[in-house]
């Protein structure tokens, strides 16, 4: 089963950060994401926070250099502030 999954550096954006985030609200194996150089957006981390508050087996998410800014930055802050307990 997967369970870590690089997307460094491959052009992904918002439509492709909503469609791995909605696969991800269900997966029970995966505990590392990276996402780094790839322009996500505020609405893309938006959408990477709701995985988070579902998704409790991840365990390590890098994103450095996806342009999420501080809006981003506070979306995933919540998310893992209020529901997810095992990203650290």
């Amino acid at each position: 089963s997967l369970r870590t999954f690089t997307v460094g550096m491959n052009g992904v954006s918002f439509d492709g950060i909503v469609a791995l985030t909605a696969a991800l609200k269900t997966n029970y194996t995966l505990t590392e994401l990276s996402i780094d150089n790839n322009y996500i957006s505020a609405a893309g981390a938006k959408a990477l926070s709701q995985m988070l508050s579902c998704n409790t087996t991840l365990l390590s998410l890098s994103l450095p250099r996806c342009n999420i800014g501080n809006e981003g930055c506070d979306w995933i802050s919540d998310a893992l502030s209020d529901s997810n307990r095992t990203l650290t």
